[in-house]
């Protein structure tokens, strides 16, 4: 009965991942890296920083043994076709100048961008990619249960080796197919992209028609193994058309200039410039639920009026 004690207040006594993420923080500073972020409230508690001699900017997290599937899974679609790594580099060097990169600052996350052109490159045709995780058509070779999710995917990429040859779009058309697609065509209204499907669903589908706990569903990700889980969930009202914008002006200045790097397309945009932007998108939401509200009282005054006179009649 001791020994059960013991290890039950073993148990109790261990910090939790908050705990660790705030730990590690402060270790990061005391060891002289920059910019050390705690994000401790986050769904998965992660610390950010940046290692101050290369430059590069990198995330901690604590015991996300699904991170790590994620991280195999992308990993092996990497191995299939290089446009995959090279469009990659490009849309999260085009976020982080553009200020649309980061879930904790409201847009989307390094991962959400991977997810995107995956399914991107599954559903153009000719497809570029297959679904791995499609156990209809092909034998999955991992097949395992972390966390309480189901983690079954093709791990051997060799039999996919030239898979999107017919495809002969380079990686810069490609890069002005997402910015489009995002830009123009995607329905945001009732549309999830579903990487795990190769495909599209419906947020009726999903459960996503509405806002839940803190959750917007207004651009819809689905997470290729925490299938409750909506990678966009985090985008609000004014971040998404923000974020809608900045998709147009990148298509546009694909589809119309001759030197699209000269014309802006990797513009680094300030805090200043991000929150005069941010500040119009606001002013708009704001002006259009106050039209909305204003239609909505008209409305029910008809009503009201129309109810007395057939009342006095």
């Amino acid at each position: 009965n001791n020994n059960n004690n013991n290890n039950n207040n073993n148990v109790d006594n261990r910090p939790t991942q908050q705990q660790v993420v705030k730990q590690m923080a402060r270790l990061l500073r005391r060891n002289r890296m920059s910019k050390v972020i705690p994000i401790p409230k986050a769904r998965v508690p992660i610390v950010k920083f940046i290692e101050p001699e290369t430059g590069i900017e990198c995330d901690i997290c604590v015991n996300n043994l699904l991170a790590v599937e994620n991280t195999s899974l992308l990993r092996k679609y990497s191995e299939i076709d290089p446009r995959l790594k090279e469009l990659v580099i490009l849309i999260k060097h085009w976020s982080k100048c553009r200020g649309v990169n980061g879930a904790f600052k409201g847009t989307l996350s390094s991962y959400a961008y991977v997810i995107m052109v995956i399914h991107l490159l599954q559903t153009i045709q000719p497809a570029i990619l297959p679904c791995l995780q499609d156990d209809h058509q092909y034998i999955p070779t991992v097949d395992k249960e972390v966390d309480g999710w189901e983690c079954r995917y093709v791990g051997e990429t060799e039999r996919f080796e030239g898979f999107g040859a017919s495809n002969k779009l380079t990686t810069a058309e490609l890069l002005y197919q997402f910015f489009y697609y995002w830009g123009y065509r995607h329905n945001y209204k009732s549309s999830v992209i579903s990487m795990r499907l190769g495909d599209w669903l419906t947020k009726g589908e999903k459960g996503w028609m509405t806002r839940t706990k803190g959750d917007n569903h207004l651009i819809c990700i689905e997470d290729p193994f925490q299938i409750s889980n909506d990678l966009g969930r985090v985008v609000g009202r004014k971040t998404i058309f923000y974020l809608r914008d900045e998709f147009k002006r990148s298509a546009d200045i694909l589809a119309n200039s001759r030197d699209p790097i000269r014309s802006g397309l990797f513009a680094v945009l300030s805090e200043e410039e991000k929150e005069k932007k941010m500040k119009e998108f606001a002013d708009e939401v704001e002006e259009k639920r106050r039209r909305r509200k204003s239609v909505e009282k008209d409305h029910k005054d008809k009503k009201q009026q129309q109810g007395q006179r057939t009342l006095k009649s």
